[in-house]
């Protein structure tokens, strides 16, 4: 940073915090510091600044129209709605009907959550990549294998990144494709290909075991049949149009009236279990995001149209 650029970047921090709310500029240097975000140019400071004060407006809104969900300051929130939509998610629903269909089968209890068996891995970060594809399909594998040979293993994400030639990347990818690939070659350690959010090409270490899946289900008969497979199977793989709303969440029962409407592309993630009210779901967004990286969908709507593709890998006892 030269020292004209270093000069004016401090005039305008003076500038802010002498004719700005003192709670708004206040409100973005903690944003900052929680989510360890940095700027050094004061031009993306100061567009930074005004993003940031357009959404803490809009999360006033969606507090005040939506009750049984809380908004708020998140990692996103120095960005545009276009931006998140480009760097975040998928530009395409990326739905294929190629695995063997799901048919209900038992009861379905009232509730399940597969948390509380330790069975379901921590949250991950999928960065600024839309990789959320390759994120969904793993955490519902490595539930899979946790819950059917009682190994808890931590899989890469990187690997169907960098791996699966028929997806795309950064840009989405279909879940029936990445399932198609495990079941093919295998997934390898998180530690043996660790995730860098960008897609490489493909370098599988050799000599390391490959975990296998012996195919992979589509769930097709919407939200009962889900919730049937999630208890008599484990967790599932889904895909959503993401609405705007979803870049502010924080905790609560997450509902809007028209996804399609305020959609900004499309997203993956894992339902981990069900309430009789709730679906809640693992994202790939960091554990600051969300419930602890968790988000909770109203049961029952089809929210976003979650119903329509959704699906697990079949793991042979």
């Amino acid at each position: 940073m030269t020292r004209l650029t270093l000069l004016l970047f401090f005039v305008f921090v003076a500038t802010v915090s002498a004719f700005l709310p003192r709670n708004e500029y206040e409100a973005f240097k903690k944003f900052q510091k929680d989510f360890d975000i940095k700027y050094s140019d004061p031009e993306e400071h100061k567009q930074r600044f005004l993003n940031f004060k357009e959404n803490l407006k809009e999360i006033d809104r969606l507090n005040a129209e939506h009750k049984t969900a809380e908004f708020g300051i998140t990692q996103f929130s120095a960005m545009t709605y276009e931006e998140f939509g480009k760097v975040m998610l998928m530009d395409q629903p990326y739905r294929s009907k190629e695995g063997i269909a799901f048919q209900h089968s038992g009861t379905t209890p009232d509730a399940v959550d597969w948390r509380t068996q330790k069975v379901v891995s921590h949250i991950k970060n999928q960065g600024q990549c839309g990789s959320c594809w390759a994120f969904a399909t793993t955490a519902a594998l490595e539930s899979q294998i946790a819950i059917h040979h009682k190994e808890y293993k931590l899989f890469s994400e990187q690997q169907l990144l960098d791996c699966v030639t028929d997806n795309y990347g950064c840009t989405g990818g279909y879940l029936d494709t990445a399932y198609r690939y495990m079941g093919w070659y295998g997934q390898v350690l998180e530690d043996q290909y660790e995730y860098v959010a960008s897609k490489q090409d493909c370098a599988v270490p050799n000599g390391v075991n490959h975990t296998k899946i012996d195919g992979f289900y589509d769930i097709v008969g919407g939200e009962d049949d889900i919730a049937n497979f999630v208890a008599q199977n484990g967790p599932v793989s889904f895909s959503i149009m993401c609405p705007k709303e979803m870049m502010h969440y924080k905790s609560g029962i997450f509902d809007v009236p028209d996804c399609k409407a305020t959609m900004l592309g499309w997203h993956a993630l894992a339902i981990v279990g069900y309430t009789p009210d709730s679906w809640i779901i693992k994202n790939s967004w960091g554990a600051k995001w969300g419930e602890a990286g968790y988000i909770r969908f109203k049961r029952g709507v089809a929210l976003c149209e979650m119903d329509s593709g959704a699906g697990g890998p079949i793991i042979k006892k």
